[in-house]
């Protein structure tokens, strides 16, 4: 890179203008380039208040009359203006170009240049770029901004803003020795923000987009690969406070952590009162951690808090695996109140450990910080995931909860349990859900069933159905302590084994084995006082169909 024209640095040049010359240099891969710093800039494109002109920056930066860039030279003044701790608050400041930091490309994880002309500058070691300000991009790409050095430092292209809108990002490289890299450090309001291609690293709090947003982040997308090689990773932004609104976001890139992932915001909660929405999200992304992985969320806590999380209108297309537990295509783990409605998962969700907490819309559900009774719901979502997870809807459910499940549907292959694979101390509620699998063998509604005699589950109107040789052999619920069940209109149909329906199952337990509906005793205690038998079964309103 020399020292350039106005609006980016310079192009790489051959001898003979061969286009064939020109596309091996930009797919040259620099084997010892030079590196540089970001005060390297000033001195090399000669960047000083002498020779910064009209044709580099216009303005006064009030709302009327913005600070205009209009140079790569103008946008490297103004950056390093508030970095010698000028503080631009409440100024207003435009893109009149497009910005071009380097000339290489940087297209792998390693973040190597390949292209230009060898000469790669790194960003500055700060997160107080354009701090405070209004930031229009008027639709403009920043390109080439690159950092990857072994310092602590924490990296973001800008800082602090009240408000950043309308810019696109592509081929930049940040990688850091500590947390918190992503294009903006924080901002009030984050619209139309668009990061095209690039790698995000850090050893945790890593994001595509911002780090955190106070009120809102809207119409934004993430095509770059984020990864946290320790902590806490997302596609838009790391982490949900205040009274946050996501709204029309998508996230396309492959995001990596330990604990707590997702592709639109991976972690919830703090000390404070949360209230967080997210409204019209998609993810595409590939999403990988240990604990706590989610399409749309990785974890929501309360802390001894009332946490309020809402999920509408959202889908998931990704592949969410959590190498240990708690995986899911809407919220890896949730301990808030929550309240997820019209949402669907297509993507194959699978934990890879002995508990298989893995749900087509929550992983894990608990309420253990709260004295009191949370509330999930789960209205008018679908999972038409494939994958061999326990709980299409929600995994696992454990401690001080109300749980409804109304207007639901999952449609699956290789699904164990229909619900969840164990329900623990929670009031539960499903009405009107269908649940259709192809698995062959072990098919239950509720793998393992442990409420007390505080707890109520109550069925209205669910359909199951089922295809497999052994399907009609298996129990739908496995209940191992005492409960309080009411089921009404209680569908089952099969291929093998017949179909059934209840009308009135008022406290009893039911299992469905050899081809017929019974009640079984556990452990020499009966849910029902009293021999159960089919003609009892009969007299509750419950009858035999054939298939």
């Amino acid at each position: 890179m020399g020292g350039g024209g106005q609006n980016s640095l310079n192009s790489p040049t051959t001898s003979n203008n061969d286009p064939l010359d020109d596309k091996l240099q930009k797919e040259q891969e620099w084997e010892n380039p030079t590196y540089k710093n970001y005060e390297d800039y000033f001195e090399d494109l000669n960047i000083t208040s002498q020779t910064i002109t009209e044709q580099d920056l216009t303005g006064s930066g009030s709302e009327l009359n913005p600070y205009v860039i209009h140079s790569t030279r103008g946008f490297l003044w103004l950056s390093n203006y508030t970095l010698s701790r000028i503080y631009l608050g409440n100024k207003h400041v435009e893109l009149a170009c497009d910005i071009i930091l380097n000339d290489e490309s940087f297209n792998n994880k390693e973040g190597t240049p390949s292209g230009g002309d060898g000469v790669v500058y790194n960003w500055k070691e700060v997160r107080d770029v354009f701090n405070g300000v209004y930031f229009n991009g008027n639709n403009h790409i920043i390109n080439g901004v690159y950092y990857n050095k072994q310092e602590e430092a924490k990296i973001t292209v800008f800082g602090v803003l009240k408000e950043i809108k309308n810019l696109k990002a592509e081929n930049i490289y940040l990688s850091s020795n500590n947390a918190a890299t992503t294009l903006i450090c924080n901002a009030y309001i984050v619209d139309n923000i668009h990061f095209l291609s690039g790698y995000i690293i850090a050893t945790s709090s890593a994001s595509g987009i911002v780090d955190f947003a106070y009120t809102e982040i809207s119409n934004c997308t993430n095509r770059a690969t984020v990864i946290s090689t320790g902590t806490v990773a997302g596609g838009i932004t790391t982490e949900g406070v205040n009274n946050l609104v996501l709204k029309n976001c998508i996230n396309y890139g492959d995001v990596e952590a330990s604990w707590a992932v997702a592709g639109i915001v991976p972690y919830i909660g703090n000390h404070d009162q949360m209230n967080v929405s997210i409204h019209n999200c998609i993810n595409y992304g590939n999403i990988r951690g240990e604990n706590h992985v989610g399409g749309m969320v990785g974890i929501a806590y309360n802390y001894g808090v009332v946490s309020y999380l809402r999920i509408n209108d959202c889908k998931n297309y990704g592949t969410i695996v959590a190498s240990s537990n708690n995986a899911a295509g809407m919220v890896g783990a949730v301990e808030a109140y929550a309240e997820i409605i019209g949402c669907k998962n297509y993507g194959k969700t699978e934990s890879l450990a002995s508990w298989r907490n893995a749900g087509g819309i929550i992983g894990n559900a608990l309420q253990q910080y709260l004295p009191y009774n949370g509330i999930i719901s789960v209205i008018d979502c679908e999972n038409y995931s494939s994958s061999p997870f326990i709980g299409v809807i929600i995994s696992t459910v454990d401690k001080k909860l109300d749980v409804i499940i109304k207007n639901c549907q999952s449609i699956t292959s290789g699904v164990e349990s229909l619900f969840t694979n164990w329900l623990l101390r929670a009031n539960f509620f499903m009405e009107n859900c269908y649940f259709k699998t192809e698995e062959k063998e072990n098919v239950y509604l509720m793998l393992e069933f442990g409420n007390t005699d505080e707890h109520i589950t109550c069925i209205r109107s669910v359909v199951i159905e089922t295809k497999g040789e052994q399907a009609a052999t298996k129990r739908m619920i496995k209940a191992t302590y005492y409960n309080k069940i009411d089921v009404q209109g209680f569908v089952i149909f099969s291929e093998t084994g017949g179909a059934y329906y209840g009308t009135d199952f008022s406290g009893l337990c039911y299992d469905w084995k050899n081809g017929k509906f019974g009640v079984k005793a556990l452990n020499g205690k009966g849910f029902y006082q009293g021999k159960v038998t089919e003609d009892l079964l009969v007299q509750k309103g419950f009858e035999k169909k054939s298939a």
